[in-house]
C-alpha cells in the first residue's frame, strides 16, 4: 500500500509535535545553547521554525502570496499599527538606554516574539479540528509534565514550593513556570466543562493536576489572575442561554473542592505551610511579615511613576528601570511607561484592547445564542489572566508572550468569517 506523504501532512504532524513539546517553554532544562552560553532555544521553537520555513518555501515555490481578509475588520488593521509604532518606539529608545547591550538584547526579544505573532497569524491552520487537537495535546502534555515536577518537588526534594529545576529545589524558575500555568488552566478548565458526561471523569484529570499545580506553585499573582479569569467565565456562562442557572453553583463546589483537595493533599504530603502563609499574606499584608513584596512593589510604584512624571514623553530610555530602581518592576505597564514614555504606553495598552475587540471580550451579548465553545471560550479566559498579570511581572518582551497572543487570537477564530485566510 502506498502513502502519499505530502507537505500538508508534515506540517500537521509538526504542530502536533509542537503542541507536545510546548509545555517545555515552562522550563529551563532541555533547552539547546546557540551562539552564546547564555542564549538558548526551547525544543518548541525549533519545531516552530520548521514549520514557518516550510511556509515560506511553499510561497516561494508558487510565487504567489496568499491573500488574507483580516484587514477588511477596522481592528486589525488598528492592531498592526499599533504593533509597529510600538516596535519602531524601542529602536528608538536604543539611543536613550545606558547599556546598548541590554537593550540590543531587549529588541531582539521583541522582533522575535512579533516576528512569531505574525507567523502564527498568518500560517498556524484555520480549522476548528486541528485547534482542537493542538490544545488538547498541550493540556494532557503540560498534565504529564506537571506531574513529573509534582512527584519531584513534593516527594523527592520535599519542597513547600513548585518551581522547574530539577537538580535541586530552587526558586529559580518558580514564576517562569506559575505564569504558563495562567495559560494552561483556562483550557483544562473549559476541555472538562464543556465535555460530554462520559468523558468528564478522564477530562478531570488535567483540570486536577493543573489546579494542584497552581496552588503548590505559591504564586500570588497567579493565583489572582486565575480567580479574575474565573469570575470572566462565571460571566460568560450566566449569558449563554444553554447554559442552566444551577450550573454556576456546581461550578462554585467544583472549584471550591478542588481547592481544598489541592490543599488538604498538600500540607498532608509535605506539611506545606507556606501556601496558607500566602494566603493570609492576600488578605492581610501584615499578618506575614517576611512576605513583604506589596511594600516592595507599591514602593516601586510610587517611585516608577515619580520618574515618569519627571520625563513622561520620552521616558527614562529603554533597559534603564532597574537602574534607577533598583529592582525589577515586575509590572509591565508600569514598566513600559516608565521606559518609553506615554506614547509607547498608550500603544501596548492600544494593542490589547484591539485583541479584546477583534475577540469580542466585551461584548457579553455574544454569548447568548451561541453554544460555548471551549476553544474560544478559554481563549477569552486566558486574555482575561493575560491583562492582569502583566501587573506583576515583565514578560511583554518573552516569546511566550506573542506566541500566546496569537494563539488566543486563533482560538476564537473560528466565530469570525473576516478572520480567516482564502
Amino acid at each position: 500500500m502506498n502513502i502519499k506523504i505530502t507537505d500538508k501532512k508534515i506540517i500537521n504532524l509538526l504542530l502536533l509535535t509542537t503542541a507536545l513539546l510546548f509545555p517545555l517553554f515552562s522550563v529551563d532544562f532541555l533547552r539547546f545553547n546557540i551562539i552564546f552560553d547564555d542564549a538558548h532555544i526551547s525544543p518548541p521553537m525549533i519545531t516552530i521554525g520548521i514549520i514557518i520555513m516550510m511556509f515560506f518555501l511553499r510561497i516561494l515555490m508558487q510565487k504567489k502570496i496568499k491573500k488574507t481578509n483580516i484587514f477588511k475588520n477596522r481592528y486589525w488593521k488598528i492592531l498592526f499599527y499599533l504593533i509597529i509604532t510600538f516596535f519602531l518606539l524601542h529602536v528608538m529608545g536604543l539611543f536613550r538606554s545606558s547599556s546598548h547591550l541590554i537593550a540590543i538584547s531587549i529588541i531582539t526579544k521583541l522582533t522575535m516574539g512579533i516576528a512569531a505573532f505574525l507567523c502564527i497569524i498568518l500560517f498556524f491552520p484555520s480549522d476548528k479540528k486541528t485547534i482542537k487537537k493542538f490544545w488538547v495535546i498541550i493540556v494532557w502534555s503540560s498534565t504529564a509534565l506537571l506531574l513529573f515536577l509534582i512527584y519531584k518537588y513534593a516527594f523527592v526534594f520535599k519542597s513547600t514550593y513548585l518551581s522547574s529545576q530539577l537538580d535541586y529545589a530552587t526558586r529559580v524558575g518558580r514564576n517562569q513556570l506559575a505564569w504558563y500555568l495562567i495559560f494552561v488552566f483556562p483550557p483544562a478548565l473549559c476541555y472538562f466543562w464543556c465535555s460530554s458526561k462520559r468523558k468528564k471523569i478522564i477530562k478531570f484529570i488535567p483540570l486536577f493536576v493543573i489546579t494542584i499545580s497552581i496552588i503548590y506553585s505559591c504564586s500570588r499573582s497567579t493565583w489572582v489572575s486565575i480567580v479574575v479569569s474565573l469570575f470572566f467565565f462565571l460571566m460568560v456562562a450566566k449569558k449563554n442561554k444553554k447554559y442552566e442557572r444551577k450550573n454556576n453553583i456546581i461550578f462554585l463546589l467544583l472549584m471550591s473542592l478542588l481547592v481544598l483537595t489541592s490543599y488538604w493533599g498538600l500540607t498532608k504530603v509535605i506539611n506545606n505551610v507556606e501556601i496558607s502563609q500566602r494566603v493570609t499574606s492576600l488578605l492581610s499584608t501584615n499578618e506575614v511579615s517576611r512576605l513583604h513584596s506589596y511594600d516592595t512593589r507599591s514602593s516601586l510604584l510610587k517611585n516608577g511613576i515619580n520618574y515618569f512624571i519627571n520625563r513622561p514623553i520620552l521616558g527614562i530610555g529603554l533597559g534603564n528601570s532597574e537602574e534607577k530602581l533598583g529592582r525589577p518592576t515586575h509590572n509591565d505597564y508600569l514598566n513600559i511607561f516608565l521606559e518609553m514614555g506615554f506614547l509607547c504606553g498608550v500603544c501596548f495598552i492600544g494593542i490589547l484592547i484591539s485583541i479584546i475587540k477583534i475577540t469580542k471580550l466585551n461584548h457579553l451579548s455574544h454569548y447568548k445564542t451561541k453554544k460555548l465553545s471551549w476553544t474560544s471560550t478559554s481563549g477569552r479566559m486566558t486574555l482575561v489572566a493575560l491583562c492582569v498579570s502583566l501587573f506583576f511581572i515583565n514578560a511583554y518582551t518573552t516569546l511566550l508572550f506573542w506566541i500566546f497572543l496569537g494563539l488566543i487570537l486563533k482560538m476564537t477564530e473560528s466565530e469570525k468569517k473576516y478572520f480567516k485566510i482564502s
